[in-house]
């Protein structure tokens, strides 16, 4: 019994160890209608898309708990003659979980307003306590078509009370990490990519959020912790040795 813990508990560090050494890149699509926590109207909110593009999702690479890349995949059969040329980008938020229910946004890169190729300032925002819940904060300043703000928010252009930017006056007193590459939104292909040049720790469990700067359509998902391997071996591992006792009962 003692040589079956021993192979369970190797095993599942091995799990962990290889978790945390890899580097892989991971892609994701896009499950969400909005910016979860905020409205704006029924009938917004029930659309995953306000007219055109589409976001598709996108992939990231980290690689020992380091975020190094993010990119925004959108749906190449939207051509119109218009592609991103048009549109300009929002902040990407990225928060670092500390807590399963910690709602606070920690980091951002600073695209809001831009649409051209460039490095960009990447921000600790931690200290500003930007929540991504709407009812923290109060009504829009804008209930119409332009930008309004929401607490420390700059909200979408076209689809109201969704944020996509942190307001310019915040980030005055906060230094800048660094800087990200930015691809700009370019006609072909239909994408954006975020290049890091100094790889950001974001551990094992962080959460992203991309938009327009019209809020048209948003990507936001949590990354699944690695420590859900651990319970599942540890939850095997519990089954084999109460498999073992049981065994050893009966005969």
């Amino acid at each position: 019994m003692k040589r079956v813990l021993v192979i369970g508990v190797a095993f599942v560090a091995q799990l962990v160890i290889s978790q945390a050494a890899n580097s892989e890149t991971v892609s994701f699509d896009d499950p969400t209608t909005h910016w979860a926590g905020w409205d704006s109207s029924a009938y917004q909110d029930s659309k995953d898309v306000l007219g055109k593009p589409q976001i598709t999702g996108g992939t990231y690479e980290v690689s020992n708990n380091m975020l190094s890349s993010f990119s925004i995949s959108n749906d190449p059969s939207w051509e119109h003659g218009i592609g991103w040329g048009t549109f300009k980008a929002g902040d990407l938020f990225i928060n670092v979980k500390s807590s399963a229910d910690d709602h606070i946004w920690d980091y951002i890169v600073r695209t809001f307003d831009k649409s051209a190729a460039g490095d960009y300032a990447l921000y600790d925002i931690s200290s500003l306590n930007a929540s991504d819940q709407r009812f923290l904060y109060g009504p829009n300043t804008n209930s119409g078509p332009g930008f309004g703000q929401i607490g420390p928010y700059i909200t979408a252009y076209e689809r109201h009370n969704q944020p996509v930017a942190i307001a310019d006056e915040l980030l005055k007193g906060l230094p800048s990490l660094g800087t990200v590459f930015f691809s700009g939104l370019t006609n072909d292909p239909f994408n954006a990519s975020y290049t890091f040049n100094t790889p950001l720790l974001v551990g094992d469990s962080w959460s992203y959020s991309w938009t327009l700067t019209c809020g048209n359509d948003v990507v936001q998902s949590p990354v699944p912790e690695p420590a859900s391997i651990v319970l599942l071996g540890a939850g095997l591992l519990g089954l084999a040795g109460y498999g073992i006792r049981r065994k050893n009962r009966k005969a």
